[in-house]
């Protein structure tokens, strides 16, 4: 099995009408419940900064960037982690409720460098939301609104994963010396449900599922782990300042 945990905070800044900033802080820890032999850290976990900022174009379309430096490694994080994964995403808005967007993501750490990514976003009804968005499609039902809070439940698919940096010294404790201080990727699909709590500036996010695979690649030396499928259950809160 496994599980997740992610925490972030935000602060908006505007310091024009067409230009939206935002800075703050995020925490992820994936903990993996490996079998004893096998050569993976106990958990992985991220510590990083916030910064994005938001343009304007017109009143149909937007583009936006979101940068994290931080620390990204396992039980042991260090100078050695530190890494500044980015994205620059681009929104146009077809019609009220239907927002399309491509754009591109940059990871030092993951083997390929730049990738990709599209997708679109269709509001069906006031309570019916179908999201058709890499890594997470989703179906969405509002099951609950009024003028303080709204809760969501919510069906779908993702493709987590990430990449870490891990110590210098795991792979001699797990006898595999040559994993030693290695970027390891760590990808799943995941089959989950869940809910969406928000009330103003704060939102909380409970999902649990089915993991039909997990694989662990570590680079550069090209070992890879594959584990059976596995329940999983996640926990993620942010909060803007």
């Amino acid at each position: 099995g496994g599980w997740s945990m992610e925490h972030s905070l935000r602060r908006p800044i505007r310091p024009s009408d067409s230009v939206f900033g935002r800075t703050g802080a995020s925490f992820e820890r994936v903990g993996l419940s490996r079998p004893a032999a096998a050569p993976l850290p106990d958990h992985l976990q991220a510590v990083a900064a916030r910064l994005g900022a938001e343009w304007l174009i017109d009143s149909r379309s937007w583009v936006f960037v979101d940068a994290a430096p931080g620390l990204y490694g396992d039980e042991r994080l260090s100078g050695r982690t530190a890494n500044v994964p980015v994205a620059l995403q681009y929104n146009r808005l077809l019609r009220p409720g239907l927002r399309v967007l491509g754009g591109i993501s940059v990871d030092p750490f993951r083997k390929a460098k730049v990738l990709p990514f599209g997708g679109a976003a269709w509001r069906l009804t006031p309570r019916w939301n179908l999201r058709i968005l890499l890594p997470e499609p989703r179906v969405e039902y509002r099951a609950m609104w009024d003028e303080k809070q709204t809760v969501d439940l919510f069906a779908g698919l993702s493709l987590s994963g990430g990449q870490y940096r891990v110590a210098e010294d795991l792979g001699t404790r797990r006898g595999r010396s040559e994993i030693n201080g290695q970027t390891l990727s760590y990808n799943a699909t995941r089959v989950l449900g869940g809910a969406r709590w928000m009330r103003g500036d704060f939102e909380a996010e409970l999902a649990a599922g089915w993991a039909p695979a997990r694989t662990f690649r570590y680079e550069p030396s090209g070992v890879e782990l594959k584990s059976n499928g596995a329940p999983f259950a996640g926990l993620s809160v942010s909060a803007r300042l």
